[in-house]
């Protein structure tokens, strides 16, 4: 998606994220933080952050949270399993840079993988990194592409969709449409794909999905929204 779609297709898609109960994991200090909370709040999401206090929650989520009667709820990692209901998440790995980092996937998502209601939208966060980060932090970035592929299938049966949503660094705030595309359903035909959010626009690169077909009428729409969509096929997907 180029930015020139970028804000008609975000506005038209965050009414659809109304009333919708999403988990996001993310640190204090993460440059993604504004994105994420205005794609939210403003979307009308109800959020439940996962962290040990409220001093975890980044001040926008707070901020944002009451200007749009959606104040950001807290839920203990150790309780995540005991959700239901859940229409989505957004887990921020833009932090991560080495193997060990990636054990926070599994204890986010495995005790969540069941308390997804059907048709979820799940959101991974990951960067691009700049040219000098060590050859370690380029491939602990690059496994979150297996992971999202992986768990997309996993969860894809009951129309769940996973997606990875590159972010270059000093891009992030043209990052907040397509995270509100992938959280809505109208992404309904786009799983187990990376989007490419860069300082210049917002690349998509997807094939048809699993499991979801493709329709065509969805492609129209997107048109309207004034989109530009280049389809690539995927090797592996499909």
């Amino acid at each position: 998606l180029n930015t020139k779609g970028q804000h008609s297709l975000g506005v038209r898609a965050a009414m659809e994220l109304r009333d919708r109960n999403l988990v996001v994991s993310m640190r204090k200090d993460s440059a993604a933080a504004d994105c994420v909370a205005q794609a939210l709040c403003r979307g009308g999401a109800h959020i439940l952050f996962a962290g040990h206090s409220r001093d975890d929650i980044p001040a926008r989520f707070d901020e944002l949270g009451e200007a749009f009667a959606r104040p950001t709820g807290l839920v203990s990692p150790a309780t995540l399993r005991d959700l239901k209901k859940q229409d989505g998440a957004v887990f921020d790995a833009t932090w991560i840079r080495t193997a060990a980092d990636l054990r926070a996937l599994y204890e986010f998502f495995h005790p969540l993988a069941r308390s997804f209601s059907r048709c979820a939208h799940i959101v991974v966060l990951g960067s691009t990194l700049e040219g000098d980060e060590p050859a370690e932090s380029a491939a602990a970035q690059a496994a979150l592409d297996g992971f999202v592929r992986a768990l997309s299938k996993e969860l894809g049966g009951d129309g769940t969709t996973v997606n990875l949503l590159w972010i270059e660094p000093g891009a992030e705030e043209l990052a907040e449409g397509p995270l509100t595309f992938l959280l809505s359903d109208r992404c309904a035909f786009v799983t187990g794909q990376p989007l490419t959010a860069t300082s210049l626009a917002v690349q998509e690169h997807h094939g048809h999905g699993h499991d979801h077909g493709h329709d065509h009428d969805h492609d129209r729409e997107n048109d309207d929204d004034g989109a530009y969509v280049l389809e690539l096929p995927r090797p592996g997907v499909g």
